[in-house]
């Protein structure tokens, strides 16, 4: 491998580095957030929580048009352009800021409508409360977006970090000073305010070129690109979330708080893959322009491979250990969400390891693929949720969502295959999910705990002892080394 390719590679897995633990601290601040409210405030003030959080998410999703991820394409593509660049920038910022607003207006006054679909009266004063931080909310995403497309990842992870960790000190302080769920809004709505002016902060010396020169045509060109991604992660399952929204609406708040256990733990799957492919996205904007496909190659195959590995090893911790996982950590009463989540496991893993595949489409500029892939899931998930959470609860939900994710893993990799012709190893994943799905069947017979420990302890070992001597060629040793020996908070020299 030539220097260049080499920089290259030392570049992502530095870049990889900070933001994997970015991630890290936002699902942990999440997780923790979960499993406090429920500690302390029980199961349905924990599914008033996530009901309102959900709506919040998706409201975001729809008013944000995709701004922030197309300022990290046409940042990348106008690097050199100091007057493209000015452009960009200028129009993000303003039309977030406009955005915002319109979202705060609407969602207010929607509150009350919102709350009576879910027949959930306390809803209606959660959601005003979130309404104010749209337009920091907004921002702070197209600022973060800024960063990302300079690909200045010291920044992007401090603004994460800092936020999330606002949102988990916020939360438990309100929380304790007797404001309960209301204080756990609250803290969504304090920090994110922070948030956004932190990161305006650290974003300054991007921001000395702003103009208000091509406002329209920018403004355009940038949500008729951003449209069709807003479209795509609207529909995404993981975004959309169509299981909680229909477990609300059809079980109720309990059995939300119940179920939020489980897709609380299954947040962890996305640490690896959400890191990889904010890296992904920006590089495979600049690989694909300048047509190095050998290097593209290299970087997505990287990247399935280190999520497959990591999200295996977790997969099989929740299979054997889900029962005590969750008890120890929420409480008995939460022992309902021990076989969704390992149901739930199946899917998060799949759509884990094909995850990264779906920066190509985006930084291909084929963006209409990610909706129809998106839209396909989203439809599977909404029907399938309709059929089986009434008959099954949230066992059916999440099935649903397990097979939902699958559908949008192989479209993913058929559409990618036929982009760029992406060579897969697929013995070796089909192999690895099919060892996750028998310790999931096994885990529904009743077998003695003590067996199914000793059995648990004994498989992760044997695991990572073949990862690591017969899966691992030497250059992926060499830049896992590299990913773990990061300089992560000094300048690289």
């Amino acid at each position: 491998m030539n220097d260049t390719g080499k920089s290259e590679i030392k570049k992502f897995a530095f870049d990889v580095s900070l933001t994997f633990i970015s991630y890290i601290i936002s699902i942990f601040s999440i997780f923790l957030i979960v499993m406090f409210i429920g500690r302390y405030l029980g199961p349905e003030d924990l599914g008033l929580y996530r009901i309102a959080s959900t709506i919040y998410g998706i409201t975001t999703l729809i008013f944000a048009i995709g701004m922030p991820t197309a300022i990290v394409k046409y940042i990348a593509e106008f690097k050199e352009n100091n007057q493209r660049l000015g452009e960009v920038i200028s129009c993000s910022i303003i039309t977030s800021i406009l955005l915002g607003s319109g979202a705060f207006i609407i969602l207010f006054l929607l509150a009350g409508n919102i709350a009576d679909i879910f027949k959930m009266p306390g809803l209606e004063h959660l959601i005003k409360l979130l309404s104010f931080v749209f337009p920091f909310s907004l921002s702070g995403l197209v600022l973060l977006g800024m960063l990302n497309g300079f690909r200045d990842m010291k920044k992007y992870a401090l603004a994460v970090i800092i936020q999330n960790s606002l949102t988990m000190a916020l939360t438990v302080i309100l929380i304790f000073s007797g404001y309960g769920v209301s204080g756990a809004v609250m803290g969504i709505v304090i920090s994110t305010i922070l948030g956004c002016l932190f990161t305006l902060y650290l974003s300054k010396k991007y921001l000395i070129c702003l103009t208000f020169n091509s406002f329209i045509p920018t403004a355009k060109s940038m949500l008729i690109f951003g449209g069709q991604t807003s479209i795509g992660d609207l529909v995404n399952t993981n975004n959309f979330q169509p299981d909680i929204i229909l477990v609300g609406i059809l079980l109720g708040a309990k059995e939300v708080g119940y179920y939020s256990v489980a897709s609380g733990f299954s947040k962890f799957f996305r640490l690896v893959p959400n890191a990889l492919k904010t890296i992904t996205y920006p590089a495979t904007v600049e690989y694909w322009k300048i047509g190095n496909l050998r290097l593209l190659n290299k970087m997505i195959d990287k990247s399935m491979r280190y999520t497959a590995i990591i999200s295996v090893l977790l997969a099989l911790a929740i299979g054997f250990f889900a029962e005590p996982i969750v008890t120890i950590i929420f409480g008995i009463q939460f022992i309902d969400a021990t076989l969704p989540l390992r149901i739930l496991v199946i899917g998060m893993v799949i759509s884990g390891i094909f995850n990264s595949i779906s920066s190509i489409l985006l930084g291909t500029g084929r963006a209409d693929l990610g909706v129809k892939v998106n839209a396909t899931g989203a439809i599977t998930n909404v029907l399938l949720c309709i059929l089986l959470i009434p008959v099954l609860g949230i066992m059916g939900a999440a099935a649903s969502t397990a097979i939902s994710l699958t559908v949008v893993s192989v479209m993913y990799v058929y559409f990618a295959h036929n982009l760029m012709h992406l060579k897969i190893n697929f013995r070796l994943y089909i192999k690895m999910i099919a060892v996750i799905l028998t310790v999931v069947l096994l885990s529904a017979f009743e077998i003695p705990k003590i067996y199914i420990y000793i059995t648990g302890s004994v498989t992760l070992i044997l695991y990572s002892a073949i990862i690591f001597l017969f899966l691992l060629n030497k250059d992926e040793k060499d830049t896992f080394k590299t990913f773990v020996n990061s300089k992560l908070f000094h300048s690289r020299r």
